[in-house]
């Protein structure tokens, strides 16, 4: 998103020409972005509790309601005067928002002088119904970016794919190596079997041994690693951290399978008998 203009998969980008009805006053959260094309100066209209990009204050705060950002490429003074400057964009790899101004309300007053082109963003599971309910009757154009050529290609989709295919093949490894390092201990569950272990107390020594310090080292590096990233990078949204816990609890409960399986594997697959 911050290396092609704060736009996500998930956005919708159109021109409006001509404003016939009245724009709504909905309670949903978004994120409207309304400019000229190639103008370096955007208006933003926020709703409801919406992230902006990452940026650095220069005043901690402001009585005003409307307030401007600005990347460190730019000169602050076309910001008109009605609006509070409160920081610099806080992305040093993108050229775009180097370059840009942002003046952002959270009253929309849409004035088609300040452009007819427009980008809509909401953490709402369904955009298009959540824009519709903004906008009314309004004849909006949907812009096609794959035809524009610009910002979010329908090529980089390929992406998609190949994160597939590596969680594919990240399952693999992770299968192989568990079970490899479990197997290690293969010729010890046999012989504490022999001496008179149970199953179940087999069970007992491989969750406490392995597979609970493994949850509790992996659950704390995972929490340390979202917290940084949620403070320090923030996103638009917040599902990727449901992904990822989901992913860990998925990794979590596949090692205990297989460790849990490899001490029956061992004692009774391989013929494991009590004298």
């Amino acid at each position: 998103m911050l290396s092609n203009g704060y736009k996500n998969k998930n956005s919708i980008t159109f021109e409006l020409k001509d404003i016939r009805h009245q724009i709504s006053d909905i309670s949903k959260p978004y994120l409207l972005i309304q400019y000229h094309q190639n103008s370096k100066i955007k208006h933003v209209w926020m709703n409801g509790d919406v992230l902006l990009p990452p940026f650095y204050k220069v005043r901690q705060h402001s009585n005003k309601d409307k307030v401007a950002l600005a990347g460190e490429n730019i000169s602050i003074r076309d910001i008109p005067d009605e609006y509070d400057f409160i920081g610099y964009f806080n992305v040093p790899n993108s050229y775009q928002f180097q370059s840009e101004i942002w003046l952002i309300s959270r009253n929309i007053e849409l004035n088609l002088k300040n452009g007819t082109w427009f980008v809509f963003m909401t953490p709402h599971y369904n955009n298009e119904k959540v824009l519709n309910e903004l906008f009314g009757k309004n004849e909006l154009e949907i812009i096609d970016e794959e035809l524009r050529g610009t910002y979010i290609l329908k090529s980089n989709q390929a992406l998609d794919e190949i994160h597939v295919i590596l969680l594919i093949l990240s399952f693999i490894i992770f299968f192989i190596v568990v079970n490899s390092w479990f197997g290690h201990q293969s010729n010890l569950y046999t012989i504490l079997y022999i001496h008179g272990y149970s199953p179940a107390s087999l069970c007992a020594i491989i969750l406490k041994t392995k597979i609970f310090p493994y949850i509790f080292v992996s659950t704390g590096l995972l929490m340390v690693v979202l917290i940084t990233i949620y403070y320090t990078y923030p996103m638009w949204d917040s599902k990727w951290i449901v992904y990822a816990i989901t992913l860990a609890l998925f990794y979590n409960f596949l090692f205990i399978i297989i460790g849990l399986y490899r001490v029956r594997f061992d004692i009774v697959k391989k013929g494991g008998k009590k004298y």
